[in-house]
């Protein structure tokens, strides 16, 4: 079964299924911590991150849609020498479904056509490693606890 996402802009009232998406994504960081330190922390990373993508450039915040219903969300600074995945965050139900690998190829290709690369950064230890590796990105620098990927731009009938 091929799964086809959509995308919008994100708006006001997507605010609580954002704020639950860090959240459920994100609580894992913080196991075993007492649950009121774990809300304050998780309250300040979302401060933080929502802050500094106010900060970036050519920004597009998107929800991500399967059958009209948000399943996750996607965050991509696009500038003229770059595009840089800032975030790709799905609920539960959606991963393994190839709703990642299908955002990131949509992403790939348009940096291909622009002639620029594209990154992301996770932690040196998530799963999602392997994906993106199997999409054609390679690690650019690692400083623990994260790695930062870059796939360069595809010369025209070049596979991955």
């Amino acid at each position: 079964m091929v799964v086809k996402p959509s995308t919008r802009p994100t708006a006001t009232a997507d605010a609580v299924f954002l704020r639950e998406l860090h959240d459920s994504v994100r609580r894992r960081d913080f196991a075993g911590l007492p649950e009121p330190l774990v809300r304050m922390l998780l309250d300040q990373q979302y401060s933080a991150f929502e802050a500094a993508c106010r900060a970036c450039p050519g920004l597009s915040d998107l929800v991500v849609e399967l059958d009209g219903r948000p399943v996750g969300r996607v965050v991509v600074s696009e500038t003229e020498p770059q595009i840089v995945i800032l975030d790709l965050s799905l609920i539960e139900d959606a991963r393994g479904l190839g709703i990642g690998s299908s955002l990131i190829e949509g992403l790939s290709e348009v940096a291909s056509r622009r002639g620029v690369p594209i990154r992301l950064h996770t932690d040196t230890g998530h799963r999602a490693r392997r994906l993106y590796e199997r999409l054609g990105f390679v690690v650019e620098e690692v400083r623990e606890p994260t790695v930062q990927y870059v796939r360069h731009p595809r010369k025209r009938g070049e596979l991955v």
